[in-house]
């Protein structure tokens, strides 16, 4: 039914679409469903390109408000300039995460995978998704927890790929600067 304020107010889940819902879902609210050999989606448009403009899916816990205690996902507009999040520009895709204020959580963003599957990584690739399954920028191999740069298979706590004979090819370089005049044990500079 609708409300005073225009708003629809439903009591139970809401189903959308012409597809069968998963099974033993715990509390869901809205079940969106379908079967098509294409993409199936929900999506969130902005049509407006302002300095603030995004398109955002947000999730609160109880102790959260929009002022903090939240996670977001969304894109920004293309003429986005907003100060408050100036860690991104237009059109940029974000994942952020804000602690309830006040509150003794850790703030913490978790990036996790289980244990059901048969590799469980978590790897990070650039430049295109049409590059099929090649060497990740980044991997951390779920069964070993190694980390590699630009190595498929770490076999090392870390693991870096080999250089070439050609400059900016190293596979590990520091900016230079001013040495330390204290010692420091396990540092390298």
């Amino acid at each position: 039914t609708a409300n005073s304020n225009g708003d629809w107010d439903f009591n139970g889940n809401v189903t959308i679409g012409t597809g069968t819902p998963i099974g033993g879902a715990t509390n869901p609210l809205l079940i969106s469903a379908s079967a098509a050999n294409g993409y199936v989606q929900n999506y969130i448009v902005n049509n407006t390109n302002g300095v603030s403009s995004s398109a955002d899916m947000a999730c609160y816990p109880s102790n959260g408000s929009d002022a903090s205690g939240w996670i977001d996902m969304g894109i920004t507009s293309q003429a986005f300039t907003d100060a408050a999040y100036s860690v991104t520009t237009g059109n940029e895709g974000y994942l952020f995460m804000s602690a309830p204020s006040g509150s003794s959580t850790t703030g913490s963003l978790v990036i996790a995978t289980d244990s059901t599957g048969s590799a469980n990584d978590i790897q990070f690739y650039t430049g295109g998704f049409s590059q099929g399954k090649t060497t990740p920028n980044l991997i951390i191999k779920g069964s070993t927890k190694n980390v590699g740069i630009e190595v498929a298979s770490p076999s090392a706590a870390l693991h870096l790929p080999a250089s070439t004979t050609s400059a900016s090819t190293a596979p590990l370089k520091f900016t230079t600067g001013t040495l330390m005049t204290t010692a420091e044990a396990g540092a390298i500079e």
